[in-house]
């Protein structure tokens, strides 16, 4: 591994453990045990090593996003918020302090508006796909489904602050509080078959049912 990947996984680990306030660029270089003039040499600034994990999170995440080479189903609903929620747990400083990282720096802020943007797009698109399926039974309002994505989005980007905030604490073994909140909500617009078979993947995650699981979509 190079230096700057190094310089990136220390940062990351420095940055869940501590927060990016308390952490210097000297900080990462004496974790990492290289000279500060090592660092510089790869990276400016503490906000370019932000940018630069910004740019793996958002690797991460487009490679967890990505559907099947078929028609989705209901359960690769519930692969993609694990995916997520792994994601936000593994880049947690980034979710914690996403305001304040937004307004510190520009170009951070208008690179995460775009995924923003992009994402409620595909979200949008996935829920409409389940509804002309019969799947989800979504409202007449033209407007339901744009602001049904956009609760989504909210749930999974912050729902780890939350938790935080809260008097269980919260660890790797339990990211499930980023997935049952999503489904939760969209739990009312399921018919009866996608509720099974979300509920055949985890039998926690919404109210059981006797009914058998959504057939296999047409290709």
């Amino acid at each position: 591994m190079g230096t700057r990947d190094r310089i990136i996984d220390t940062a990351i680990s420095l940055f869940n453990e501590e927060g990016t306030g308390p952490v210097s660029t000297n900080h990462i270089a004496a974790a990492l045990g290289i000279s500060p003039g090592n660092l510089y040499y790869h990276f400016r600034n503490k906000e370019e090593i932000v940018r630069a994990i910004y740019d793996r999170l958002r690797s991460a995440w487009e490679i967890a996003m990505t559907l099947p080479d078929r028609p989705p189903v209901v359960s690769d609903l519930r692969r993609l918020l694990e995916a997520n929620a792994q994601i936000v747990w593994d880049y947690r400083f980034y979710y914690r302090e996403l305001p304040a990282l937004m307004r510190r720096d520009p170009e951070l802020a208008a690179e995460y508006r775009a995924v923003r943007r992009g994402g409620l797009a595909n979200i949008a698109t996935l829920l409409g796909f389940f509804d002309s399926m019969g799947l989800l039974r979504m409202p007449d309002e033209a407007a339901a489904l744009p602001e049904l994505a956009r609760i989504c989005w909210i749930l999974a980007d912050f729902w780890l602050a939350f938790e935080e905030l809260g008097d269980d604490p919260i660890g790797p073994e339990n990211l499930d509080r980023g997935v049952a909140p999503i489904l939760r909500v969209l739990s009312p617009y399921f018919n009866e078959f996608a509720r099974a078979e979300l509920a055949m993947a985890d039998p926690a995650s919404l109210e059981r049912t006797e009914s058998p699981m959504s057939p296999e979509l047409p290709h």
